[in-house]
């Protein structure tokens, strides 16, 4: 028994355990999230399960392409100033990231992880800026073991996107401002599933609610509860986290980074 190996999200993963782009898997071709040694007595609730996930994620991959299609912006000169972009986050120390666009697409990313853990944070660093490129967005599965350091990377690449787009936004900035005004929701994962909603006008951040009922009581919660004032306050997502909630902390800036880069497209 067994099959192709698929992720959480039905994705199909590769030899490498690298996800295969747009290819969605469910039922008996697959050996579930066992791999190649599927669990027998559990198929029903396999391809029933998984096949809601994978068209799930498939309708979602869908959305995705046509939300990028769409601005006509993107047709008259890109989504990016070309150029290369430094950002950083934390994960177990510094994550330093250079990130090198065109106008579509992320062509290079560098990546100094030289505070992670080695054989843990440091498989991070080696495999996801490879990931990142061939998918075109830092929206991609962390490394299993390396949480921490996978969510500082993508953190640290949607802040360094977040500035390729914003360059090629600034001319218009005195006419119409940084953002289309109003409500903008993203996700991300800290201890669990972490959901902000970002409200903008033309050049700032007025209110940041967050669903973070998956952290920690008295850690990660402290974190929810802290850093919604101190973002609006700084008018940025670039603040420091709460001692002793990383993970939590580091979720929430990730989600309102890309809740600011929607606003801003």
């Amino acid at each position: 028994m067994g099959g192709i190996k698929i992720n959480d999200r039905a994705q199909v993963l590769d030899t490498e355990g690298n996800v295969i782009p747009g290819l969605f898997a469910a039922g008996e071709v697959t050996g579930g999230v066992h791999g190649n040694n599927r669990l027998g007595g559990n198929a029903v609730a396999d391809f029933v399960i998984f096949g809601r996930i994978a068209g799930s994620s498939a309708a979602g991959v869908e959305e995705v392409a046509a939300e990028e299609a769409a601005p006509a912006e993107e047709a008259a000169g890109g989504m990016y100033v070309p150029g290369t972009y430094t950002a950083e986050s934390t994960g177990m120390g510094k994550v330093v990231v250079n990130v090198t666009v065109d106008e579509n697409s992320i062509t290079a990313i560098e990546i100094d992880g030289s505070g992670e853990t080695p054989g843990i944070g440091s498989v991070a660093v080696e495999k996801l800026p490879d990931a990142i490129v061939e998918a075109n967005t830092y929206e991609v599965d962390g490394v299993a073991g390396a949480t921490l350091t996978s969510t500082a990377i993508r953190n640290a690449v949607a802040a360094a996107l977040e500035e390729a787009a914003a360059k090629e936004a600034a001319p218009a900035e005195a006419a119409g401002g940084m953002y289309v005004p109003g409500t903008y929701t993203a996700e991300s994962t800290g201890m669990g599933k972490v959901v902000v909603n970002v409200t903008v006008d033309e050049n700032s951040i007025t209110a940041i609610e967050i669903d973070g009922s998956g952290e920690t009581p008295g850690i990660g919660s402290v974190a929810v509860e802290k850093l919604p004032d101190a973002i609006v306050e700084a008018n940025t997502y670039e603040v420091d986290g709460v001692a002793g909630a990383t993970l939590t902390s580091t979720a929430i800036r990730n989600a309102v980074a890309a809740a600011l880069e929607e606003a801003a497209a």
